[in-house]
């Protein structure tokens, strides 16, 4: 429909997985990679695991493209299929009659033909996508065929491709031998910020050799806070941000067009498995909230007992009721003690604090991470699903300015003002930390309030980007730079008196004299000295002047 209008061939955010339009990030890159040396090595059983939408079947036709000639393939897409059933749909994949309702049958066709190919030097595959499905009788006779093999290596290669619930399915006791025979595995997260903008830029290209629009850089940033990273909500919201782009004649996709197109979208949802932890956690707590007699228990025992109290705890399934003191019945294998909750010891390991934040459904993490920086701002809470997960809105709903930050991470403390940033935790994705206190032991945040985060320990992990909210409380519009006249001019002028950077006399004509004490300003705080009041400048005002209600990162000498 609006192909020709953007110069396009086809429309670039299609949902088919098109191996053309694969978009390897360093996730996906590694993910394609672990695939083949699995494959090439003759590992036996490969797992691949992500969420939904997150590329795993456009990867596999990629995999496919990536192998050599003398690896055959079998690929079944839907595994909704008895143990006989999938027996019979291997052998047909691999050309074989696979008429037979006997198991015994199948299999000996099977390894007759392995053998075969085997001794033709050829590599034979099966792959199967949407394995979270497979009942675990099937597995296990997946399990079974892999054992036709040589003295030396397996005859049949077995990657399996799923959801994160295949793993849970694989943990099962009864699939323990299965599990353990999972040579290769990978979890594919989401794409980051970065490359979700480079991701929608390559469909486009994709797309067209010089495409006639292109996305604003808040219409991407909005895009994330959607999809949260996943490929397939970023290919729904693009798709129709497009649309609404083409009905009114636009050629730049802004941050509007996006929250027209994210509207007429459903918000991503928590999935069952999620609820299912959740309504799993709330039972535990309600076992373990009971009153009762203290006993001794060995300190290991105690240590264990008191890190499953944290993780239900961090699930807030653990809540003071009003001003009560609530008892904890804190339950180990061997025994149990009974402790008032407000008892239990706070964790002293940063690393542990990222470890659980991993754990955690990523929409929850984002709204506590956003809902920490709006109660410093004693600003109403918000839903992460009302608002699109994006942080943009979030502030404007609390009446409050988001600026963006790209500094150096000691930088936010210059400004000294809470900060939302963005870090990527390995095979969690893109998870969002609130900095809400700081001192030369390091940062304090919105996951525990009394463990320091040393600055070394989060630079690793942190991507570039944070926000800050500020309120605009002299409702200073555009930028105040040379040439700029008026009350706004004063204002600026009274307040840098105030601060000791201006010395001059107080007009409304933004004169040399001026430029050179916003420079001054700037360079002592951190931020690049061009004499130009723009966002974090603004921000940077409010804070230091003390007539203005600001939170603060570190308390004022």
């Amino acid at each position: 429909m609006y192909e020709t209008f953007y110069n396009f061939r086809e429309r670039p955010f299609n949902l088919t997985p098109d191996p053309r339009y694969l978009f390897l990030s360093q996730r996906h890159r590694e993910a394609l990679a672990h695939l083949l040396y699995g494959i090439r090595q003759r590992c036996g059983f490969v797992l691949l695991t992500g969420e939904v939408g997150t590329g795993k079947t456009t990867l596999c036709r990629a995999l496919i493209k990536s192998l050599d000639p003398d690896t055959e393939i079998a690929l079944i897409l839907n595994p909704n299929l008895s143990a006989v059933e999938l027996l019979q749909t291997v052998n047909r994949e691999f050309g074989l009659p696979g008429m037979s309702e006997s198991r015994k049958a199948l299999v000996d066709e099977l390894n007759a033909h392995l053998l075969a190919r085997r001794s033709a030097g050829k590599n034979l595959v099966l792959l199967v996508d949407e394995a979270q499905n497979l009942p675990p009788s099937v597995l296990e006779e997946l399990r079974l065929l892999s054992n036709i093999e040589t003295e030396t290596e397996k005859l049949l290669q077995i990657v399996l491709v799923g959801q994160p619930e295949l793993n849970d399915l694989l943990a099962l006791k009864d699939l323990r031998q299965l599990d353990q025979r999972m040579a290769v595995r990978y979890h594919l997260a989401p794409l980051n910020l970065k490359e979700t903008a480079e991701y929608i830029g390559h469909r486009l290209h994709v797309a067209s050799e010089s495409p006639r629009v292109a996305f604003s850089r808040p219409a991407v940033h909005r895009l994330y806070a959607f999809s949260r990273g996943a490929p397939r909500l970023i290919n729904v919201g693009a798709d129709r941000a497009l649309l609404i782009g083409f009905t009114r004649g636009c050629r730049r996709v802004t941050h509007r067009i996006v929250g027209l197109a994210l509207r007429e979208i459903r918000p991503p949802r928590r999935t069952d498995r999620h609820r299912l932890m959740t309504a799993i956690a709330g039972g535990c707590a309600a076992a373990l909230a009971l009153a009762g007699l203290t006993f001794a228990i060995r300190p290991d025992a105690r240590r264990a007992a008191f890190e499953t109290a944290f993780a239900l705890r961090d699930r807030g399934t653990l809540a003071r009721h009003g001003g009560e003191v609530r008892k904890v019945r804190i339950v180990t294998p061997t025994s149990f003690t009974v402790v008032p909750e407000s008892d239990l010891p706070l964790t002293r390991s940063p690393e542990l604090l990222f470890t659980r934040l991993a754990a955690q459904d990523t929409g929850h993490a984002w709204a506590s991470a956003v809902n920490a920086l709006l109660r410093r701002w004693n600003a109403k809470m918000i839903s992460g699903a009302d608002v699109g997960y994006d942080v943009l809105i979030a502030a404007d709903e609390a009446g409050l300015r988001c600026t963006r930050w790209e500094g150096d991470l000691l930088g936010l403390t210059k400004i000294n003002l809470p900060a939302l940033v963005e870090i990527e935790i390995k095979d969690a994705g893109t998870r969002y930390v609130t900095l809400v206190g700081y001192d030369e032991r390091g940062f304090l945040t919105n996951l525990d309030a009394e463990t320091r985060v040393p600055v070394d320990t989060l630079r690793p992990l942190w991507t570039g980007s944070a926000y800050v909210f500020w309120k605009n409380h002299e409702n200073l519009e555009g930028n105040l730079e040379d040439g700029s006249r008026g009350p706004a001019v004063l204002w600026l002028k009274n307040a840098l008196t105030r601060l000791g950077f201006y010395k001059g006399a107080p007009t409304q004509e933004y004169d040399a004299q001026l430029h050179e004490a916003v420079a001054a300003l700037q360079a002592a705080h951190g931020l690049t000295p061009d004499g130009i009041v723009g966002s974090q400048t603004k921000m940077l005002l409010y804070s230091a002047l003390e007539s203005y209600p600001t939170p603060h990162l570190m308390a004022k000498p």
